[in-house]
């Protein structure tokens, strides 16, 4: 539908950080819409345009509305979403209403449970090393609508999270990525099934000429996959070494089957950057979602200058045979078994606000694990879990004791073996127990890091 359908109408923003503030901003300065808006916090409903009413949602008249702009926080469920959607005001996502100010441009969108961010960094950074104009948003940097309006050359490469597919009415991804599933925010999902189906959505409203990316190394996906369809464009990743699409094998080698003969792509075991199983899926997803439009050429040299994502694995310094990685933005035991299982020798920093499966899926992959020292409000869960473990458990309360601990222990170990240990934050969990977000929880760490090692104040770091 065009924009211009939506000039003058009446919209309810709920929830105003920077999806919401920049959906209001929109609709009131380019569409002249009639926007009423609440925040709970309110400082957050200070300096939005002068012609915004700010009401709270249980006093509003829904059958006065046109639209419904809402957080994705905020769940479908909750009572004034409920009652808006009964009185039949329709659900907008600022990804649509952004898709309709630039419909020229092409889109790719990228979801899975991990590796989101870092696939869709990559394939921001592969377009715009091959010298195309790209803006990357969404779910990670900047909220959708607060990007340039691009045309028919321009590509928005946006991660989109389940909570975020739960809105999205009018969006149609030319290029769907979905890189995996396992059981994560099961607090508002409540089922796998009700997951896998929000996951889905990022295919929804997908022409069959659209290219759809699914992961298939496991059964619910390959599963998915199938559903979708004869006669639409779809392509199967696997880091299994499976024979379809694009897989990388055991060793670490790409192989694109589109090509006949299959055709070694790039030998990702030899690049350091993004280290570890779970990154080649990551970036077998984003060769498949770009090789319509670069050369392999291209495609090899931008892999090469990626720098990786903070907190994702981040490498923070080397300091007398002790390596500190920061791998915050794991906040569930699926991403720490991927830590787990892609670095050696380690001391592993684990706890926070729990999920629903805790440690236990961990349990198994705890060959490489020298140490563990336990935070938060899953301390006494964890090391209840890990009382038959075959590794030393150390519950130290706070993430500067239990870096403390596991420095010490690993200093020891270093000395001990001629080895090079890692101290590793992955802890499994979420971070509202005692930091504001993941990425204060791994600032944190790297500022304990450098303090440990008596190297003064870590450097600022740029993001991709």
């Amino acid at each position: 539908m065009p924009l211009t359908k939506l000039k003058g109408k009446k919209f309810f923003v709920m929830g105003l950080g920077k999806t919401g503030r920049a959906a209001a901003k929109f609709l009131v300065e380019e569409l002249g819409c009639k926007v009423t808006a609440w925040d709970a916090k309110p400082a957050a409903c200070e300096g939005l345009p002068n012609s915004v009413e700010v009401k709270k949602p249980s006093t509003i008249d829904w059958s006065e509305f046109d639209g419904l702009i809402k957080s994705p926080w905020i769940p479908e469920s909750q009572e004034d979403v409920f009652s808006a959607l009964a009185a039949g005001v329709k659900l907008w996502s600022d990804i649509d209403l952004a898709q309709l100010r630039a419909p020229e441009a092409t889109y790719i969108a990228i979801t899975g449970t991990n590796g989101k961010s870092t696939t869709t960094a990559l394939i921001g950074h592969l377009l715009k090393s091959a010298g195309l104009e790209v803006e990357v948003g969404g779910n990670i940097g900047r909220p959708a609508l607060d990007m340039p309006v691009l045309d028919k050359n321009g590509f928005y490469v946006l991660e989109l999270s389940s909570y975020q597919l739960l809105s999205v009415n009018t969006f149609h991804a030319n290029v769907a990525v979905l890189i995996n599933i396992s059981a994560d925010h099961m607090e508002r999902h409540r089922t796998m099934e009700a997951y896998i189906a929000a996951k889905e959505r990022i295919f929804r409203n997908q022409e069959p000429s659209d290219l759809r990316v699914v992961g298939v190394d496991n059964y619910e996906l390959e599963k998915l996959a199938i559903s979708l369809g004869l006669g639409v464009r779809l392509r199967r990743v696997s880091v299994t070494g499976v024979g379809a699409g694009v897989t990388a094998n055991n060793e670490g080698v790409m192989f694109d089957y589109d090509y006949t003969p299959p055709k070694a792509i790039y030998d990702l075991s030899k690049q350091m950057r993004l280290p570890g199983k779970h990154n080649w899926q990551n970036v077998v997803c984003a060769w498949a979602a770009v090789k319509d439009f670069l050369t392999v050429e291209q495609f090899v040299a931008g892999l090469e200058s990626f720098g990786g994502l903070k907190h994702r694995l981040q490498r923070v310094l080397d300091h007398e045979g002790v390596t500190f990685r920061n791998d915050s933005k794991a906040t569930n035991a699926d991403a720490t078994i991927r830590a787990l299982d892609s670095v050696e020798d380690i001391f592993l920093l684990a706890g926070g606000q729990a999920k629903e499966e805790g440690f236990v899926p961990c349990l198994e992959h705890l060959q490489n694990v020298k140490g563990i020292y336990l935070l938060g409000e899953a301390e006494e869960r964890f090391a209840k879990e890990l009382k038959d473990a075959d590794v030393p458990v150390k519950r130290c309360g706070t993430l500067k004791e239990a870096t403390t601990a596991a420095y010490a222990d690993a200093q020891k170990y270093a000395a001990k073996t001629g080895k090079n240990p890692t101290v590793l934050l992955s802890p499994a969990c979420a971070s509202w127990d005692q930091f504001d977000s993941f990425e204060h929880r791994g600032n944190v760490f790297i500022e304990i890091a450098y303090d440990l090692c008596g190297m003064g104040q870590p450097p600022e770091e740029e993001e991709e």
